[in-house]
């Protein structure tokens, strides 16, 4: 198992397309990560990464579901 550093708690991240809100905490990785994030409701992305910081998303509030 990969050893990860929790590196504090980000800002909320609120998604344009529907505006659901996520709450964001930051991990440290040994390796750099590429990889993305798309929101649970509708499948914008939110986050582009390739960096040694990684976030972490949790739902706070589901917005509106759009066709």
């Amino acid at each position: 198992m990969v050893k990860t550093w929790t590196s504090g708690d980000g800002d909320d991240e609120t998604c344009e397309k529907c505006g659901s809100i996520y709450s964001v905490i930051i991990h440290r990785l040994p390796a750099r990560d590429s990889d993305s994030f798309t929101c649970e409701i509708c499948g914008e992305i939110l986050r582009k990464w390739n960096d040694t910081r990684v976030p972490s998303f949790t739902l706070k509030m589901a917005g509106e579901k759009l066709p």
